[in-house]
Parts: structure tokens; sequence; C-alpha cells
């Protein structure tokens, strides 16, 4: 089954789930072999998510697993980088390049939803996308020549997050201009860790096109520097910042390394000489 915009199907989603009192886990979207290990809802025959949630009522399920993939800026401008690496013939790079650009109008929308449970060593799903989703899902299956590659594009964006806990440090952020961007270091128990974010950002961000969001990570974490070191976690709920960690401030140099040289972003560079 396949739609336009999912964004008004998630405030339906989000609103049954309250009224069954079902637990709802926010959780990773599921790999590929999870989606054939499991036994997915035929949508064309059943488009209502409702019967799905009924059945799990019925089955007795407490907890249902949520994911919604969004579209970001990083996830278009990864395949018009490979664009260039690809042995095409003029008119099928044009037109794919101008597929892309089509696809920026959706850029912040909710691109899939994916609604699961498990019982009795079985899992459950129900899985709906829209239809420029799978449009670019066939992009970056032409352009990686390999769908596991794509997935991997597109799945990175579930680690980079926006903090919500610290707001007052985000409008100091934002009145500077930046934007407060960190890394989850894993799902679910895991925030965002200094070190950790500083040892993905170049695989996260810098090869995957993700240069603006690359600079605000490297921005948002300077701007907790104290007596050299970076914050080694944030705990949850939490304002401040535990700095126990030595080696998380080398990992940041080596962070605005590799930013510094794929980006050639001076003005960012120079900012954060007094700090380093």
């Amino acid at each position: 089954m396949t739609y336009e915009n999912l964004d008004k199907l998630k405030e339906e989603i989000e609103a049954e789930l309250r009224e069954k009192k079902f637990a709802v886990f926010y959780g990773l979207g599921r790999s590929e072999i999870d989606r054939d290990m499991s036994i997915n809802w035929d949508t064309e025959a059943h488009p209502d998510f409702r019967e799905f949630l009924n059945v799990a009522e019925g089955a007795g399920i407490k907890i249902v697993v949520v994911h919604y993939k969004i579209l970001t800026q990083g996830h278009i401008a990864e395949l018009m980088d490979q664009l260039d690496d690809l042995d095409l013939e003029r008119d099928e790079r044009r037109n794919m390049s101008r597929d892309l650009q089509r696809l920026k109008m959706y850029e912040g929308f909710i691109s899939s939803v994916d609604l699961s449970f498990d019982t009795q060593g079985q899992s459950y799903m129900f899985s709906v996308s829209t239809n420029w989703f799978k449009n670019l899902l066939e992009i970056a299956g032409q352009s990686n020549h390999n769908s596991c590659t794509a997935q991997l594009v597109l799945a990175a964006d579930q680690f980079l997050i926006r903090p919500g806990t610290r707001t007052a440090d985000a409008a100091r952020l934002a009145a500077a201009g930046g934007e407060p961007h960190t890394v989850i270091a894993g799902y679910h128990w895991f925030t965002d860790w200094g070190r950790d974010t500083m040892i993905s950002l170049e695989g996260l961000t810098l090869v995957t096109g993700r240069h603006r969001e690359a600079g605000n990570l490297i921005r948002t974490f300077a701007s907790y520097i104290r007596d050299g070191l970076i914050p080694n976690l944030f705990p949850e709920g939490e304002h401040g910042g535990l700095y126990h960690t030595a080696d998380a401030t080398m990992w940041f140099f080596h962070a605005v390394w590799r930013y510094a040289k794929r980006t050639n972003d001076r003005e960012t560079v120079r900012a954060l000489i007094p700090k380093l």
C-alpha cells in the first residue's frame, strides 16, 4: 500500500495506540533480513492499520513497536554525489538528477511507517510507504548497485537527532547561528555520548553527504568543552554532561580534521581554534 502523505496517518496511529492503551516502543526500522523473517500484513487487501492493531489486541499484545522514517536533505545529497561516479549515458544521468531534484519537495516528510509486534517467537509487521519514497529507493538501488548500501545510507538518519531536553543550550546555540545536533549512541538505552559521536561522525554524516549536520554536531559539542574535555555522555533527562573520558577529546580533534578536509569549511574551523 502506498501513500503521498503519511503525516496524517501518523496522527491517526498515535491516537489509536493511546485509545487501545498499548505501550509504544519507538524502535529502529526493521532490516531487510528482519522483514523477510516477519509475517507481513497484506496492506493491499487490508490497508486499515486498525485491523492490524485489533489483531494485536486480540492476541493479548501489550507493546507495539513503531518506526517512522523521515526524508532528509542528506538522503538526496548523498545520491546526487553518487551520480558522478556512475557510468551513465548523459540522458539517463540527467533524468535521474531531475527525479532527485523533484524529491526535494518532500524533505522533512514521513516516507514510511512500520508497526510490529512479537508473539510466540514470531514477528508480525504492518508497513506502508509513500510512492515518492519507493521512487527514491529505486534510484538508490541504481546508484549503489547494492540495496543493502542504500538502506544503510537511509538508516544513518535514525541516529542523528536534536537534543530535546537541553532547551536552554539549544537556544544559546541557535542564537549564535547554530542548530543543535547530536548522535544517539545506541537504541534503546543509550543517550548521546561524546566519544561515540566523534567516532561515528565521519560515517554517519561526511561520507553520506550530510555536511550541514556534521558541522552542527561539531559546533554543538564545542559549546560544551570544559577544561579541555568534551562530555562523555549526557545522562537521560539531565542538563549537564559527565566529563570522565580523555580520548573523546582526541576523537573530537580527529572529527574536526576530517570535517575540514571533506568540506573546506574554514569559517567553522577558525571559530573552533580558541577552544582547540
